[in-house]
């Protein structure tokens, strides 16, 4: 993971001990939970602040959720 930040390759680990395994449904799920908090002007929520609806169970949800 050289080519990312290090704030994200952090965030990035955690997402994958979250969700148990790396997969590039992953790290899909957490680019796009990164640009829609972008687009939103939105940080990381501490206590369910924001709320995403996400209609599928593939591993994306898990980071969009961890996010």
């Amino acid at each position: 993971m050289p080519d990312l930040p290090l704030e994200k390759q952090k965030l990035f680990q955690k997402c994958v001990e979250f969700h148990g395994h790396l997969c590039p449904g992953l790290a899909f799920g957490l680019q796009a939970a990164l640009a829609g908090m972008e687009f939103l002007s939105e940080a990381q929520a501490l206590d369910e602040e924001l709320v995403a609806i996400v209609e599928t169970d593939a591993c994306g949800t898990d980071a969009i959720q961890f996010t």
